[in-house]
């Protein structure tokens, strides 16, 4: 039987390496290239996790944060010989946006430090979908917690409940520092 390869991009920050170790621990193979080898195509990818992106400190490192959620994207997309792609994007998007459905209107303003991570995101997301490559798919995440604290164990029941309502799309539960659930509905 051939085993699925993964290409975790990202796989140092807190999603890709919580990714990284449930996929690893169910016996994938994943690569997991650093920064200096993110650019180098010279082997498939396999599924490739793109969890690659600038949160907390994005006002601050502007060009970053492109760099991250739209250009290493699009080298990728290029140049990549990849089975599937699963670019994830955030929620935050829908800040300023008519509604929190998947076909909102978004208004942002590229003058507003805030707004440079939503545009990044959308963009990002809008290569995705107009590069004409098969098997690429996004994937909105909300907050990610799961370290453990009160608050997390809460959200943790929290998910789990509205989970089972079917009210997540795309679940990554976090406990103790560890991935217990991956769902997509």
């Amino acid at each position: 039987m051939h085993m699925e390869e993964f290409t975790v991009y990202g796989s140092t920050g807190i999603i890709g390496s919580h990714v990284t170790r449930y996929l690893e621990k169910n016996g994938f193979s994943v690569n997991t290239p650093d920064r200096d080898e993110v650019l180098s195509f010279s082997t498939p990818l396999g599924h490739v996790l793109y969890c690659i992106g600038v949160t907390a400190d994005f006002r601050n490192r502007p060009i970053d944060t492109v760099q991250a959620h739209v250009c290493v994207l699009s080298e990728i997309l290029r140049r990549g010989d990849f089975t599937s792609l699963l670019y994830l994007s955030s929620t935050r998007i829908y800040s300023g946006a008519d509604s929190g459905r998947e076909d909102a209107r978004f208004s942002l303003d590229p003058s507003d430090p805030s707004d440079l991570y939503n545009l990044s995101k959308l963009m990002g997301e809008s290569l995705c979908l107009q590069c004409g490559r098969k098997g690429v798919k996004i994937a909105r995440l909300s907050n990610v917690v799961g370290d453990g604290t009160r608050v997390s164990r809460i959200l943790y029941r929290l998910s789990c409940a509205m989970q089972k309502k079917g009210r997540f799309c795309f679940a990554l539960i976090l406990h103790r520092r560890r991935i217990i659930s991956i769902s997509m509905m």
